[in-house]
């Protein structure tokens, strides 16, 4: 657990620093003031070119109205950043809790740790979370997770 918390630290840190995809930013933001503005079933057909799935709109809606209860319009962007790149932070620490788990089921808990902190300090993803602020952990994060589900239900592994 010390590992996942270290790994999320770093990522939170690293993104606190550094915004390198300033135009991805500024849509993201765009799009939440639609959220806020618009009501989500009309999202696609008022937004500025959305080209994320509709799960990640319930996280841009929930950033929206966090900031919205400190008035969104005169939040600070850097206050937005974090909290945007907040939700794949979480999400590939999650990535790597569910790769232990999925490991652990078929290997010892030495080789599960091996796979579950080789994705937590991978250089790539760590980039794309924290540097770049990409989401697309949060659709493996669910994909993960339904495996996960699916193979629980479905095994006869015996492993919780």
């Amino acid at each position: 657990m010390r590992m996942l918390a270290a790994a999320l630290v770093l990522r939170v840190v690293l993104g606190s620093f550094i915004d390198a995809s300033g135009f991805d930013t500024d849509l993201m933001q765009s799009w939440t003031r639609t959220l806020l503005s618009a009501p989500l079933s009309e999202f696609y057909a008022v937004a500025e070119g959305p080209d994320h799935l509709p799960g990640d709109l319930w996280f841009l809606w929930a950033i929206g109205h966090g900031l919205g209860l400190f008035g969104f319009e005169n939040a600070p962007r850097g206050q937005f950043v974090a909290l945007m790149k907040l939700v794949p932070a979480v999400a590939d620490t999650v990535i790597a809790w569910e790769l232990f788990v999925l490991v652990r089921w078929f290997a010892t808990s030495r080789v599960a740790l091996t796979v579950a902190m080789a994705f937590a300090f991978n250089p790539g993803a760590i980039f794309l979370t924290s540097i770049w602020g990409q989401w697309d952990s949060l659709s493996m994060a669910m994909l993960l997770g339904g495996l996960l589900v699916i193979l629980k239900t479905t095994s006869s592994l015996g492993v919780d």
